[in-house]
């Protein structure tokens, strides 16, 4: 498919020990023309277990509330109860992370939040531990550059980063694909 090619793709096989781990991390996206040197920042989220992702531009790195509404309902989506939230330790992801833990515990009471999240800190810039969340970046960047190829055909439009579509456009691939990809592992939808 189209702005979606990988050269080595990585599977992760390490066995899951029953946590519910979700990695988070920040990335960059570029969806002008090769060289034009403006970045999107995204925040993404992948779950362990099911590989399902969340992601939402934002407008800077840090602790803010449209970053902190997209976290909560992902976190909501994936359906669990008791998660161990991970990150690589850089201060302004766990900023963003502490933020949506404090919203949790307004949301669900401090007894049941403390139960149900916790917090782990791998190195900073540890790249090696961030392996499945770094994936997931490179899924939601394909799938925005394909998606703003398919509108650009489509509708024979431009489409910029400074577009008010982007952002949905981004939410909207991501959830057409969880919603339509087939499994690898049952085929099935």
């Amino acid at each position: 498919m189209t702005g979606r090619g990988q050269e080595d793709p990585h599977f992760d096989c390490a066995p899951d020990h029953g946590a519910i781990v979700v990695r988070f991390d920040f990335g960059y996206l570029g969806l002008g023309e090769e060289g034009s040197g403006h970045l999107l920042t995204l925040v993404v989220a992948k779950g362990r277990r099911t590989s399902y992702i969340g992601g939402s531009i934002i407008e800077v790195k840090g602790d803010n509330l449209y970053a902190r509404a997209t976290i909560d309902s992902f976190l909501d989506e994936l359906g669990y109860l008791s998660m161990e939230l991970h990150s690589d330790g850089e201060p302004a992801l766990v900023a963003l992370i502490k933020g949506v833990f404090a919203d949790r515990v307004k949301k669900y009471g401090k007894e049941a939040t403390t139960a149900q999240l916790r917090l782990r800190l791998g190195a900073e810039d540890s790249h090696a531990s961030q392996g499945a969340v770094e994936s997931g970046i490179k899924t939601v960047a394909g799938l925005a550059r394909t998606g703003r190829m398919s509108l650009e055909k489509r509708y024979n439009l431009k489409v910029t980063e400074d577009m008010p579509i982007v952002p949905w456009l981004i939410r909207h691939q991501i959830f057409c694909h969880h919603r339509f990809q087939r499994r690898r592992s049952s085929g099935r939808t």
